[in-house]
């Protein structure tokens, strides 16, 4: 079965909206990578993977923090061309307000 970008974003919106991996856990491949300017090096396996994740979810429940997630259609770079646009997920610590007073949509 092929993943749908689409799919696998709103997997891990819903991962973060819940703090839950097992959400987004079946559609990782085994050989799944993931680079982010928060880890060193890049992670290069769906197990280690969940061991990087599901410890950081557990943090931010614990916490008490408020986080919310959503898919998003961005621009990249400074063009507004659809060509040049891209679905990715926007993810925020907090409350959903927005600094112009007004709640987020989702």
């Amino acid at each position: 079965m092929l993943l749908k970008e689409e799919r696998a974003l709103e997997a891990y919106a819903a991962m973060m909206n819940s703090l839950d991996a097992s959400i987004l856990e079946p559609l990782l491949a085994e050989n799944f990578c993931y680079a982010s300017q928060w880890v060193l090096e890049e992670i290069d396996s769906k197990t280690e993977y969940l061991n990087y994740i599901v410890p950081k979810l557990e943090a931010i429940r614990e916490s008490g923090s408020s986080v919310w997630a959503v898919c998003e259609e961005v621009a990249l770079g400074n063009v507004d061309l659809d060509s040049l646009r891209c679905s990715c997920p926007v993810w925020a610590v907090g409350n959903r307000r927005g600094s112009n007073g007004v709640e987020h949509p989702y």
